[in-house]
């Protein structure tokens, strides 16, 4: 029905479906408070954002933590090469150490350090090498109280960030990425 040139809710509904269907979304909604819903919504994700940050960041130190420490290689598999008795000797008399801190691993036979970080949010974890602020090269790990085991994939030659080896077997590796596994044992004098 038409009073004094405009159209009433009313016969607007009966001709009119999209006009019923804004009325009532409109209606259940209410738009007016749409913006304030927006800035509600946008401020409890980046509550939530800086939440997990905070969380991934304390987690992460906690790991790095447990990690901070001399370890003896145990173990050291390489594509293509098995260890020679005297190399099995050596590991087994805890000769070849790395020492970590909360930032570097140093290896103990020639003192060469290497600054690193964890990632804790992939499966499995990644342990990244950093040089001068770049990444270039990773690990997958895992580590328990007694033993620390890692994978480390080769830097590549064509200068792309490195992809963590996909499996913990060095023998599953893809053809020419020739990772390098380790098995540590904490220093118990730690």
């Amino acid at each position: 029905m038409i009073l004094g040139g405009y159209a009433t809710e009313e016969s607007l509904t009966r001709r009119d479906f999209s006009y019923t269907a804004l009325t009532t979304w409109e209606k259940n909604l209410n738009i007016k408070r749409l913006p304030i819903v927006a800035c509600a919504v946008a401020c409890v994700v980046l509550l939530y954002m800086t939440y997990t940050e905070a969380r991934d960041s304390r987690l992460t130190k906690l790991e790095a933590d447990r990690l901070v420490g001399t370890w003896s290689v145990i173990e050291l598999d390489q594509v293509g090469h098995t260890a020679t008795p005297d190399e099995q000797a050596y590991f087994e008399d805890g000769g070849y150490k790395i020492t970590f801190t909360d930032t570097e691993m140093i290896h103990s036979p020639d003192g060469i350090a290497m600054e690193y970080r964890l990632d804790i949010n992939r499966n499995p974890k990644v342990l990244e090498y950093v040089e001068d602020g770049r990444v270039v090269a990773r690990a997958i790990y895992r580590l328990d109280d007694a033993t620390f085991e890692f994978v480390v994939g080769r830097q590549p030659q064509d200068g792309i960030h490195p992809n963590p080896p996909g499996s913990f077997a060095i023998a599953d590796a893809a053809s020419g990425t020739f990772p390098t596994r380790f098995v540590l044992k904490r220093q118990v004098d730690d």
